[in-house]
Formats: structure tokens, C-alpha cells, sequence
């Protein structure tokens, strides 16, 4: 009898974890990798580097194909198109409009349910901070980091669905 109750007991335990960690999300289905298309194939396979390593996460993570966003058009990393200077992590709030918010919406827009995705993953090579100027800023959001005078750094995130 005293086995019984300890078996049930931890059934029940094990029933509660299991359900509260299920509730908390985070799993594959709430997942997007973003990675950037231009990025070379550096060891001859084939395949992109970035877009090699967004495979393999997608892989160890069980995410689908669908849940893996090719972003093309981006400068390759640390290059302004415009004017050849260095954009280190970050690009300016017009190529975020331009090239990642459309592509971006593209793959949401292909998945089942895109109102369960929570959690960006950003492949190396993929910009993750914007700039923004004073007037973008104003318009856009509320809370930001000042790199310099009049010009605002935002983290990628919190631009989306902007």
C-alpha cells in the first residue's frame, strides 16, 4: 500500500512538472531562425555557411524547414552598402524596413500558426542591432540606448512588429 501511494505521488508530481513546463512554451513551434542568404560557402559543400548552420540547429532543435528565414538583399556583415563604411552588428532602420521586415513577414506568413512563434534565433552574420535617427525613433518606439547624439541603438527584437 505504501509503494502505491508513493507511485501515485509521483505520478501526480511528474503530471504537474510536465504540464507547467509544456505551458511555459519555448519549444520548436516557437521558434524562427533568421539567417543571412548572402553569407559564402566557405567550405565548398554547397550550402551557405549561415545557412549550413541554421540547418543544423534546426536539426538538433526538431524545428521544421518552414521555421528556417532565409533573408536576402542584406549587406553582408559589417558592410554598408550604400557607403562601403562599417556597419559593424548593426544596419540602419531603412534596410531593416526594406530587406528584413518583408522577408521576415514572408516566413511568418508561411508557417501554421505564426502567432506562436516567441523567440527569434539570429545565425551569425544576421545584423541584430538597428539604428535609428531621432525623428525614427519618435515615431517608432519609446526606449532605447543613445549611441550618439540623435541617433538611437535598438536591439532587433524590439522593432518587430513595428
Amino acid at each position: 500500500m505504501q509503494q502505491r501511494k508513493k507511485t501515485a505521488l509521483f505520478l501526480l508530481l511528474a503530471i504537474i512538472l510536465s504540464s507547467t513546463t509544456l505551458m511555459a512554451g519555448g519549444g520548436p513551434a516557437n521558434v524562427l531562425v533568421l539567417y543571412n542568404a548572402a553569407i559564402a560557402d566557405g567550405n565548398g559543400n554547397g550550402v551557405g555557411d549561415a545557412e549550413e548552420v541554421a540547418r543544423y540547429y534546426a536539426e538538433k532543435r526538431s524545428l521544421s524547414r518552414a521555421q528556417l528565414c532565409a533573408i536576402s538583399g542584406l549587406p553582408l556583415f559589417g558592410v554598408d552598402p550604400t557607403t562601403g563604411g562599417q556597419l559593424g552588428a548593426e544596419i540602419p532602420f531603412n534596410v531593416f524596413q526594406r530587406v528584413i521586415q518583408p522577408a521576415m513577414d514572408r516566413c511568418l506568413r508561411s508557417l501554421p500558426e505564426p502567432d506562436e512563434i516567441d523567440y527569434l534565433v539570429l545565425i551569425r552574420g544576421f545584423p541584430y542591432r538597428v539604428w535609428l535617427s531621432e525623428n525614427e525613433w519618435n515615431r517608432y518606439l519609446s526606449d532605447s540606448t543613445r549611441r550618439d547624439e540623435g541617433v538611437y541603438t535598438v536591439s532587433l527584437d524590439a522593432l518587430i512588429g513595428v
